[in-house]
């Protein structure tokens, strides 16, 4: 064969082995409406804004990027109700999804289960998957399935079955692609532990299918869950909370048959939740307080200021201690510092403060039961589940949930049990 005939072969090839890749992007967890837990007004209208940029901005990436299809996997909204203005915003993004022929499809979540998405007025080109089963759509280019996705929703905010293990197997004699779509709670992922087990599976429900790909929702950390199935979580598009640190966006996907999935972040959140330590260790005088705060922001800070929401725990042996943890000071010096530093929001958590006392010294009764008794439900000694809070937030606390809080109002208890319980004689 002459040179010139197979490199026309070779180009010929490798635009037919493009052509049959299948491109999309997967999202999850956006929670449009979500009401966000900051005192501040000014914030929580920033972060609906930054909400809609995230989308707007994971919108421009599928067009850019010519992907077929744009996946939602579960938890849209945050609650059963939908504002006027989600449902507008998100019309005028599917309308520019589907003018370049991007297809839109959405899986529902515990959060967003079925009857709550039939009261909104879809475009007629959305795909949505509101029933628990499971149901495969191809996505076409030119004409041509260049895949297929097969997906199940939540019908109902608590759903206890394991929907994945309710899917056929991917078609074995498809050239296709055959990506699978679901929110649910895979054992074993990173935060498994502190998510509720809505639609839980194993990592073996995954593998077994035999899907190209799993687009997977409900747990907001980033990750690949089953290397061998190409199974990902990815994150929400914003962070929700303090909890949720670091960049977020969204996942660009590219399938072909027979080859592994190619798998791309993409950040979109124009605002960031951060968190950092400051010691204020020997600390004496409130001046040596801002000080210490300061350098923490300038020396361990890598993102703009302006872009961030920012938590600082403070920390070490400080007789300020008990002055800090008041909680109009707490508040004065938030102020001072958040407007000082050009952040978008911050959080001063003080737990890990103590007074510069020994407190082995201190250890008689009753501050002793009371330190053992956080030592051994920190340790497991003691079931943390025998304990029931009181209701937080105006909501009761979900079983998952309640460990991972009540431990972390454990952070520094026994520093403060010796502080607030000792009475030093004068």
């Amino acid at each position: 064969m002459a040179p010139r005939a197979c490199l026309d072969r070779f180009a010929q090839d490798r635009y037919l082995a493009v052509m049959r890749a299948f491109r999309f992007l997967h999202m999850a967890d956006v929670h449009f409406d979500r009401s966000f837990a900051t005192k501040r007004e000014k914030v929580r209208a920033a972060l609906r804004d930054a909400m809609e940029a995230s989308f707007s901005t994971a919108v421009d990436l599928a067009l850019s990027e010519s992907v077929d299809a744009f996946l939602i996997a579960g938890d849209l909204f945050d609650h059963s109700e939908c504002s006027y203005r989600t449902e507008r915003f998100l019309r005028t993004q599917i309308a520019r999804l589907e003018e370049s022929g991007i297809a839109f499809l959405y899986a529902t979540g515990n959060h967003d289960p079925g009857p709550a998405t039939r009261r909104i007025s879809w475009p007629d080109g959305a795909v949505l998957f509101d029933r628990g089963t499971p149901r495969r759509v191809a996505i076409e280019r030119e004409g041509r399935a260049v895949g297929h996705v097969t997906a199940a929703g939540h019908a109902r905010s608590t759903t206890g079955e394991n929907l994945a293990a309710t899917f056929p197997s991917a078609p074995r004699d498809q050239k296709a692609p055959e990506v699978a779509m679901l929110h649910a709670t895979v054992s074993g992922s990173l935060g498994y532990a502190g998510h509720g087990k809505h639609a839980p599976c194993s990592q073996g429900d995954l593998i077994e299918k035999g899907y190209g790909y799993w687009a997977l929702g409900h747990i907001h950390l980033r990750q690949s869950v089953v290397e061998d199935a190409a199974a990902h979580y990815p994150g929400g598009p914003l962070g929700l909370s303090r909890r949720e640190t670091g960049e977020k966006g969204v996942l660009i996907v590219s399938l072909e048959p027979g080859a592994p999935a190619e798998v791309a972040f993409h950040a979109t959140a124009p605002l960031r939740w951060e968190s950092i330590t400051a010691d204020l260790s020997d600390v004496t005088e409130w001046d040596g307080v801002q000080r210490a705060i300061r350098r923490a922001i300038d020396t361990t800070l890598d993102v703009p200021a302006n872009e961030t929401l920012l938590t600082i725990w403070l920390e070490g042996a400080t007789r300020l201690a008990t002055e800090i943890r008041h909680p109009e000071n707490t508040d004065s010096l938030t102020d001072e510092i958040l407007y000082g530093a050009g952040l978008r929001d911050l959080f001063l958590e003080t737990r890990r403060l103590r007074r510069p006392v020994e407190r082995e010294r201190f250890l008689v009764e009753p501050i002793h039961s009371m330190c053992e008794l956080v030592r051994a439900l920190r340790s497991g000694d003691e079931s943390i589940d025998s304990i029931t809070p009181p209701k937080f937030a105006g909501e009761p606390l979900d079983p998952a949930g309640k460990r991972e809080y009540l431990l972390a109002l454990l952070e520094g208890a026994e520093d403060e049990l010796v502080d607030r319980m000792w009475k030093e004689r004068s």
